[in-house]
């Protein structure tokens, strides 16, 4: 029946389940390249095939919105996301008030600076002020949860100043170890 709506008639008493359920997403995969504006023969190419050219399509289109435009009957799948990923990774960074070329940078730089960023702002908000161009965010990720191991000792009525405890220490006097 699905098939039938789909515009393919066959005989469910001499096909296979799997060859319907091919058949089927084989034609649906046309549809949806259809819709994108490529035209494509689903008896003559692969599924495979067509889910890829759908895929590389939505990539470019996203590209597309936002700023970047490139051809994905020439780009690599694995080219154009990676683009995507670095251009969301500036314009996240852009947000956060730094800003960077996302064609000169790493992927990893720009995570790691959105990372340290975002560590930064949080000790900021809890009242600890750190430079994340100087500080690891490993030592800023230790020092937010200290301070908050120590808030949470505050709320139980033990005053403890986090500096002066690892975190370690301050965790076993919050859930009472030696």
């Amino acid at each position: 029946n699905r098939l039938t709506r789909l515009g393919y008639n066959v005989d469910w008493r001499t096909s296979s389940l799997t060859d319907m359920l091919e058949t089927e997403s084989k034609i649906e995969a046309a549809n949806r390249l259809t819709r994108l504006g490529y035209n494509v023969d689903w008896r003559t190419s692969s599924l495979t095939d067509m889910l890829e050219t759908e895929s590389k399509i939505e990539a470019a289109n996203r590209l597309t919105r936002l700023g970047y435009n490139v051809d994905w009957r020439t780009s690599s799948l694995t080219d154009m996301l990676e683009t995507e990923s670095k251009i969301e990774a500036a314009n996240r960074l852009t947000r956060l008030g730094y800003n960077v070329d996302w064609r000169t940078s790493s992927l990893t730089d720009m995570l790691e600076t959105e990372s340290k960023i975002e560590a930064a702002n949080r000790l900021t908000r809890l009242g600890y002020n750190v430079d994340w161009r100087t500080s690891s965010l490993t030592d800023m990720l230790e020092t937010e949860s200290k301070i908050e191991a120590a808030n949470r000792l505050k709320r139980k009525g033990i005053s403890v100043d986090w500096g002066n405890y690892s975190l370690t220490q301050l965790l076993n006097m919050e859930y009472g170890q030696n």
